[in-house]
């Protein structure tokens, strides 16, 4: 007998498996998150189960320290799930453009009509509803992977990443494989 699943929790179990759909997820909600100080960090990516965040100086950098388990309590709730255990921060120069830029690790490689298409389509995420915002961001990872791939990135077998070179790893696991 066919077992039929409410499309909601299939969502949710696409959502649990895929690292990269809860980075774009995190960081179209990160405002909600983390209020008036979004303007002041951002959501770099996962890994494991730590969110790891550039801050814009160090007093943001203490604040959002102070306030780390609030913090990890929303996107635990955004994400329906115990995901994040731990925030890391880091403090860098935050840039608007480099919210969007941050969705190709390397935008030479890209031509400018590719550009052009994804940052004319005026989207905006406040009139989405999740289902719509879900789609649009399975969309742009798919774009992104198939892009990576064309100029050369591989994808990690252990985490998932895109990395540039001849090995079968990501330097990250590389690393914890020779350490035991």
């Amino acid at each position: 007998m066919i077992e039929i699943e409410n499309i909601g929790r299939m969502i949710e179990r696409t959502i649990e498996k895929s690292r990269r759909l809860k980075e774009g997820i995190l960081k179209a909600q990160w405002k909600k998150i983390a209020g008036k100080l979004s303007e002041k960090s951002q959501v770099l990516y996962i890994r494991e189960d730590i969110l790891y965040v550039v801050v814009e100086n160090s007093s943001v950098l203490h604040f959002m320290e102070l306030n780390k388990k609030k913090y990890i309590n929303k996107v635990n709730e955004i994400l329906n799930g115990n995901i994040i255990n731990n925030i890391l921060f880091r403090i860098s120069k935050i840039n608007e453009n480099e919210i969007y830029d941050d969705m190709y690790i390397d935008n030479n490689n890209l031509s400018e009509e590719e550009i052009l298409e994804d940052r004319c389509s005026n989207i905006d995420f406040n009139e989405m509803d999740i289902f719509q915002k879900i789609e649009h961001l399975k969309k742009s990872a798919e774009k992104k992977e198939q892009r990576l791939i064309n100029v050369g990135y591989r994808k990690c077998p252990k985490c998932g990443t895109y990395f540039k070179g001849n090995e079968d790893m990501c330097k990250i696991c590389r690393d914890k494989k020779n350490r035991g």
